[in-house]
């Protein structure tokens, strides 16, 4: 893929590359010797260092500015792949045009955002209004026995992870749409956040689910 992408590249006459790098070392070595305008990265796995991997690139060069290719198949990966704070974000199977629009995009001091994940994002914020909507008092008067995820509370937030709505976590766990939103609102509080995407996020780096 980073050789089809680097010949695609070559072709354009708006864009010049620099160089590819294959690891993590060698990314970082040719930032700090290049100091490229975009960046261009695609995480191997979710995992702590590979979230890690744009804050280290962006430490090496401060002005670069990043674009991430990913994927938008698993809801809990695409959020916790939002929180690396890039500069742009496309998904990898996207026709090359539109890699070349979020390029330039990114290279103008612009944030770019595929309409894919954007539809994923809005949809755990409307989920997560709902959550609180149904009593704003609800959330400041919940009270919970420990910091501890409950085996219940990671069954849901597995769930939120893969993209369920409330009703089809309902659903699948046999217990009613108001009981999901309490765990959900148990789960923020534990997780010491504030939405359900930053719950899914804290516990896939946290390795919870």
């Amino acid at each position: 893929m980073r050789a089809g992408l680097a010949s695609l590249i070559k072709k354009r006459d708006e864009l010049d590359l620099v160089g590819e790098a294959g690891s993590r070392e060698q990314a970082l070595h040719l930032v700090q010797a290049s100091k490229p305008d975009v960046i261009v990265m695609d995480l191997r796995s979710i995992t702590a260092e590979e979230l890690d991997a744009p804050k280290a690139v962006r430490t090496a060069s401060a002005k670069s500015r990043i674009l991430l290719l990913m994927d938008d198949s698993d809801e809990g990966e695409v959020f916790a792949t939002l929180a690396t704070e890039a500069d742009g974000y496309c998904l990898r199977e996207a026709e090359f045009d539109k890699i070349f629009s979020a390029i330039q995009t990114v290279a103008a001091g612009e944030f770019w955002l595929d309409s894919g994940i954007a539809r994923k994002v809005v949809k755990a914020l409307l989920d997560t209004m709902a959550i609180l909507a149904t009593d704003p008092q609800d959330f400041k008067n919940d009270t919970v026995e420990s910091d501890e995820l409950s085996p219940r509370e990671l069954e849901v937030l597995s769930l939120v992870s893969k993209g369920l709505s409330n009703l089809k976590i309902a659903d699948k766990l046999g217990i009613s749409a108001e009981t999901v939103k309490t765990h959900i609102r148990h789960i923020m509080k534990k997780l010491v956040v504030s939405d359900r995407t930053q719950a899914a996020v804290k516990a896939l780096k946290r390795g919870l689910i």
